[in-house]
């Protein structure tokens, strides 16, 4: 503390008088002497070193207030980083539930192709799509080849056994992503059923929500995921090629941000979550 009105003015950027009179006018409206004048000095009163006291106190309370009020305003605001194809054929679709039922948690969905190390973004919280940590998966995923309504009727597909409709799936066009760390799709649920599938005969796509869209519009059969073809299945836009079904061998895992500070939107976003992808489960057993 300046032990002078002439410094404190320097630093405050005003007339030493200005601060003079503020200094008169404040003990005048408490009606105490906060201030002991010793020639150009001046020292505070003993009432004047509990009034700065109580002041610093009411300042701490108030800087912590704000920073519990900032702190509170961050975790309401939640980003989840999702592949794009998860993000439009599942999520998207059913972001209402979860806002409806948590009106303060101001969610942001971030989308990126590639979720290798996504905690160089800035997301709370991702979802990947992962053969590793199965025990934490939301949802055991499953395969199976679809077409559109009209593809199937073009070729007649509806009219065949199993085995035959998979016999004359090889020689129809064939739509897939490019294979990646959790293996080829195509190649997956061919080796299940040991089944000699062309895969150099696929028509390849960077997404399986491209290969799905190409699907959709009667281009092709495409091997789908259940979780981005559910949706499809249950409108009709989608039906299955043939009945075989079988396990994928990855699967959807929320994993937050180690880099973020806890975020209390994104526990009540992983229990929707987890709720969301049971449904899913429940729909997988009851169809196809």
């Amino acid at each position: 503390m300046y032990q002078n009105f002439t410094a404190a003015a320097e630093h405050l950027g005003i007339s030493q008088g200005a601060v003079s009179q503020q200094i008169k006018a404040l003990e005048y409206a408490l009606g105490v002497e906060l201030f002991i004048r010793k020639g150009r000095h001046v020292i505070l009163s003993p009432v004047g070193s509990r009034v700065l006291e109580a002041q610093k106190r009411a300042f701490e309370g108030i800087r912590q207030a704000t920073q519990i009020g900032q702190e509170e305003q961050r975790k309401s605001n939640l980003s989840i980083l999702v592949h794009p194809g998860f993000s439009v054929r599942w999520l998207l679709p059913r972001l209402s539930e979860f806002q409806l039922e948590n009106p303060d948690v101001n969610l942001t969905i971030m989308t990126a192709t590639d979720l290798a190390d996504f905690r160089d973004f800035t997301a709370d919280a991702a979802i990947l799509y992962t053969p590793l940590q199965q025990q934490d998966w939301l949802s055991q995923d499953f395969l199976i080849p679809v077409a559109s309504p009209e593809f199937m009727a073009t070729h007649e597909l509806n009219e065949l056994s199993q085995e035959a409709a998979v016999q004359k799936m090889v020689s129809l066009p064939m739509l897939g992503e490019a294979p990646t760390h959790t293996n080829d799709t195509w190649e997956t649920w061919a080796n299940e059923g040991k089944l000699q599938i062309p895969l150099d005969q696929i028509q390849r796509f960077p997404h399986s929500n491209m290969s799905l869209l190409l699907s959709e519009l009667g281009q092709g059969i495409a091997m789908g995921r259940w979780c981005l073809i559910a949706d499809a299945l249950n409108s009709g836009i989608l039906v299955p090629v043939v009945k075989k079904r079988v396990k994928a061998n990855a699967g959807y895992l929320l994993y937050a941000n180690p880099n973020r500070g806890q975020n209390c939107g994104l526990s009540r976003f992983e229990d929707w979550l987890k709720q969301a992808m049971q449904s899913l489960k429940n729909e997988s057993s009851l169809n196809c």
